[in-house]
């Protein structure tokens, strides 16, 4: 019976979401029965099905027949035990079909399956449970059928502890006064907070512009947010206190923007314009706790970057506002061997060097052709007659639609352009980004009115910046009013309006001009027309 327990894994890629199944172990899925604000689903018509390019799949369709505040995802189970599967649940659509296109398998065929909707929840902070929304619905002989269980006494008073938890208490602790949105806290002043019912002792540390209140409970020192001020109170002392003398307050941790984990004492927050090396030791909060991670790219908004023991398959891009870095490597940084310690960092799983590009040095904007996978897709279909491939030197927005093709055409959408290389692209009928990729401008099309819409716009752009305007350096500090004469691929000419023509690096424009000029194509200046 061990054999039936070994892990096999099955993809699935959904029309409308994308499913990752596997077995998980011998013990079947403990479902409750759902509470009355959870919403209901039927599922009907399972069937095994080809999907257009051959391939076997499983449809299911599904109906939403009672809403509720709980988000459904599909679960199920075969003879092994219980399927783990991660998504992007139920479509929002009340009703429609979920279709299934098996990628690859490991093991035998996964036949033998029943699918239901589950929904979870963690109840006050003291359990985590799934309840079962749906009928079955099943394939073969997947075993016995899932059912829901009635809840044990504790299930049901965690249940009633966090429905009272929804609204904050109903009276004000004694000699405390509610805080109200005209009120100014002073981080580290003290507070109670309304927590499952009851009144905690707390610190307050931050209010968002939405009116989120992120405090500290006392009780435990976890960092918890808030709806708003009508969550926490103060005590008539403590208010009249910080009134008189503010100074005397201040925080007891640090956090991030939006943070829930204190900032450690030996770290700082980075300063949106310090430059960072290649392999630069930094901390990343993630889920609540700080990852090592070293730096790989990085760019005026967000830094991609390796987990410190883990490979290349985990990297990954974040804002620059999730980082801190320590007060030591800080001070590292300056120093002229910093260059090389901080890239050795960066360990390629083939051997080779540990510099990502190559060579050591500052962490410059990642190159598209290192986020997205570059792929192969010969165009075997004729071209529509209302089509052309897509041009060199036209700048694709975000967001438009282009062909693709794979046997027949198919419609794809502009994640990210380079003027004169590939397009990343996401194929319409699969949401998963594992099918993000690459694809060079010959094996793509455009509709031809599209594509004239485009140059048009382009046209017109270039046209108004031959106008004086105010330029931007990256800094923001230095400006000047020119007109563009001539753009390439790594500089501008400007002309000021004394006749002073200016080439500068696209590099040192600030972001919003290199935006405007992203699309604009100029003709070089021709030296001889005097």
């Amino acid at each position: 019976m061990l054999t039936k327990c070994l892990v096999h894994n099955l993809v699935f890629i959904a029309l409308l979401t994308s499913y990752v199944l596997s077995h998980r172990d011998c013990q079947a899925a403990d479902l409750l029965t759902p509470p009355d604000n959870a919403p209901s689903f039927t599922l009907s018509n399972v069937r095994s099905e080809a999907d257009r390019f051959g391939r076997s799949g499983i449809a299911i369709d599904y109906q939403r027949t009672k809403d509720g505040e709980h988000y459904g995802s599909l679960g199920g189970h075969g003879p092994d035990g219980p399927l783990s599967i991660t998504g992007f649940g139920i479509p929002r659509e009340p009703s429609g079909t979920i279709r299934l296109s098996q990628m690859f398998h490991m093991g035998r065929p996964l036949t033998d399956v029943e699918f239901y909707v589950t929904a979870s929840a963690n109840w006050a902070e003291e359990m985590s449970v799934t309840f079962l929304l749906s009928n079955t619905v099943r394939l073969g002989n997947p075993g016995p059928q899932a059912t829901a269980r009635p809840w044990t006494e504790r299930e049901r008073a965690a249940y009633e502890k966090n429905q009272t938890g929804r609204v904050p208490p109903p009276s004000l602790p004694d000699d405390h006064i509610a805080v109200t949105k005209l009120m100014t806290l002073v981080p580290g002043v003290p507070i109670a907070a309304g927590l499952f019912g009851e009144w905690v002792p707390a610190e307050f540390l931050s209010q968002a512009k939405d009116g989120r209140i992120t405090l500290q409970t006392k009780r435990d020192d976890r960092i918890r947010t808030l709806p708003d001020v009508n969550w926490i109170a103060i005590s008539s002392d403590d208010l009249s206190r910080m009134k008189s003398n503010p100074s005397q307050f201040s925080p007891s941790v640090a956090l991030l923007p939006d943070g829930q984990t204190a900032i450690p004492g030996d770290a700082v927050a980075l300063a949106p314009s310090m430059k960072l090396l290649v392999g630069t030791p930094l901390l990343l909060e993630d889920r609540q706790q700080w990852n090592d991670v070293f730096v790989l790219n990085a760019d005026d908004a967000s830094i991609k970057v390796r987990y410190k023991n883990y490979g290349a398959t985990w990297d990954k891009a974040f804002p620059k506002t999730r980082f801190v870095i320590s007060k030591k490597t800080l001070s590292e940084l300056g120093t002229p061997s910093a260059a090389e310690t901080f890239a050795a960092n960066i360990v390629e799983e083939s051997g080779d060097s540990p510099f990502p590009s190559g060579k050591s040095g500052f962490a410059g904007p990642e190159p598209i052709e290192s986020r997205y996978k570059v792929k192969d897709y010969k165009v075997t279909a004729s071209i529509p007659k209302d089509a052309v491939a897509v041009p060199e030197g036209t700048r694709i927005p975000k967001g438009t639609s282009l062909g693709a093709c794979w046997s027949t055409w198919h419609l794809v959408t502009v994640l990210e352009d380079s003027p004169k290389g590939p397009i990343a692209v996401k194929w319409k009928d699969y949401s998963a980004d594992a099918w993000d990729c690459l694809i060079s401008r010959d094996q793509l099309i455009i509709e031809k009115k599209v594509l004239n819409k485009l140059k048009l716009t382009a046209s017109k752009q270039t046209e108004s910046l031959s106008a004086p305007r105010t330029w931007t350096d990256q800094s923001g500090k230095f400006k000047v009013v020119a007109r563009l004469i001539e753009k390439n691929d790594e500089a501008v000419v400007l002309e000021t309006e004394a006749g002073k023509k200016l080439t500068i690096p696209l590099e040192k424009l600030s972001p919003e001009d290199q935006e405007i000029l992203a699309g604009v194509v100029t003709e070089p200046e021709n030296p001889f027309d005097q």
